[in-house]
């Protein structure tokens, strides 16, 4: 029987023709070697399909698709055939030694869904982020009040078993999504408190350029999250259940915006 491959990274681009070579070629030049990178157009009107299709190493596959961000994440998602999954933006880099630390992980740790790391900030920006948040029950948790979990390498066979894909509904929130989604299934993620990528600042990157439709997408899904864990950790949450209930109830009927009903329900859960 042939050997499955162990790791498909895959990089969706949009007119990033200054940054994606760079990106591709800290993918190549990776010290654990068996993966496939995939390289998908969506839809740009630079010169990223050229640079893309300028590169002649055996492992790349390059496809081209129309302009649909969310259709082309998930285009990444169905065509890789790595036991384990990687989604890089094409405009950052990855540590050296990013797929052999996350691979080896995930290995000795069959009970994770997906690892995460820390990465660190270069361009138009500076600084590391470094989780402190390792375990499940913690990231978990911490998913009430932000994203925790960056630089994932996810498990091919838990997202296909529960047919995870990014959603439309989420854009610009899409990974926060992800993540959750992974949780509300059963899955189980670690950070690993070290740099595996490296993180671009400028100022048209779409985090940048849609920011505020992030953060509206980002309280949806903190409750999404907060009712999940209710529901799931209610023991533990019997005290503060009531209230939450009825503050739910009010952000239901408009009383309360989606933003005080999280602060509001975040602070009582941690009482």
């Amino acid at each position: 029987m042939e050997k499955k491959l162990s790791i498909s990274v895959y990089i969706p681009f949009y007119n990033v023709e200054s940054y994606l070579s760079e990106s591709i070629q800290s993918v190549l030049e990776q010290s654990f070697r068996d993966f496939e990178l995939i390289l998908i157009n969506d839809g740009s009107t630079d010169k990223s399909l050229q640079i893309a299709q300028g590169f002649s190493d055996e492992r790349i596959r390059v496809i081209d698709n129309h302009h649909d961000f969310i259709q082309t994440l998930n285009i990444g998602l169905e065509q890789a055939v790595g036991k384990y999954v990687i989604r890089m933006d094409a405009d950052d880099k990855m540590h050296k030694d990013r797929l052999l630390v996350q691979y080896n992980y995930l290995e000795n740790n069959e009970d994770i869904a997906a690892c995460g790391a820390g990465f660190e900030r270069f361009g138009y920006g500076s600084g590391k982020y470094m989780p402190q948040l390792l375990d499940s029950d913690e990231i978990e948790n911490g998913f009430i009040d932000y994203n925790c979990f960056a630089v994932g390498m996810m498990r091919k066979d838990f997202l296909d078993f529960y047919q995870i894909r990014y959603k439309q509904e989420y854009i610009y929130a899409e990974d926060y999504k992800l993540w959750v989604d992974i949780v509300l299934a059963g899955g189980k993620l670690s950070n690993l408190p070290r740099v595996l990528n490296y993180y671009r600042i400028h100022e048209q990157q779409i985090s940048t350029v849609n920011n505020m439709q992030m953060i509206e997408n980002s309280f949806v899904i903190r409750q999404e999250i907060i009712r999940y864990l209710l529901k799931r950790d209610n023991v533990k949450y019997n005290n503060v259940v009531p209230v939450c209930d009825l503050l739910y109830d009010l952000y239901i009927r408009n009383v309360l915006t989606i933003k005080d009903y999280c602060q509001l329900v975040s602070y009582l859960m941690k009482i």
